[in-house]
């Protein structure tokens, strides 16, 4: 099978964000992403788009040329995110996992891809109640990528590690503000 190489400029970067829409108080993970989504021009493929439950969205960044000013773009993102959310007495959770949720409650959203998996997976399916962070990194060159890959693969245990006892939850609630990401 042949991949075709989407070139890209040389140490660009940019962010995906998936995230939990949580109750204010509660924190409980619930179905409230379409509050924030029907604020936004497009929820498909726009900055602020809606993911695979109705719990949950994801923030997207363009491509950038710094880490800084890719950070700053989410930043902004987030802000926007939580003031339209949290007059309805919402907010987000940057988690793997809900930590005290049950997945099974959390319903995919209505996009015919999203019911699919639902379906195809069956158990799994029922329990994909999980959010992460993609960076994506440019590379000019098709010939660069797999010896960058191998080269950070073997310290792919370490991130694991890391990302598993980071305190990755971030929410804000009326007793404690955030910080940035």
């Amino acid at each position: 099978m042949r991949i075709k190489f989407a070139e890209s400029h040389q140490s660009s970067i940019g962010i995906e964000w998936e995230l939990a829409v949580v109750d204010l108080v509660t924190l409980e993970q619930v179905p409230g992403a379409e509050v924030l989504l029907r604020t936004v021009d497009d929820a498909s493929d726009g900055p602020i788009r809606r993911e695979y439950l109705q719990s949950m969205i994801e923030l997207v960044t363009g491509v950038h040329q710094s880490i800084g000013s890719a950070v700053a773009e989410l930043r902004a993102l987030l802000e926007h995110s939580l003031s339209v959310l949290e007059p309805h007495g919402l907010t987000l959770l940057g988690a793997g996992a809900h930590p005290f949720g049950d997945p099974r409650a959390q319903e995919p959203g209505s996009k015919p891809q999203y019911r699919r998996v639902a379906e195809r997976n069956a158990w799994w399916g029922k329990r994909m109640a999980i959010n992460g962070l993609h960076i994506h990194t440019g590379i000019d060159s098709r010939d660069k990528a797999l010896p960058i890959v191998d080269g950070v693969a073997r310290f792919t245990p370490y991130f694991i590690a890391l990302s598993a006892s980071s305190p990755s939850g971030w929410a804000r609630t009326p007793s404690s503000p955030h910080s940035a990401p």
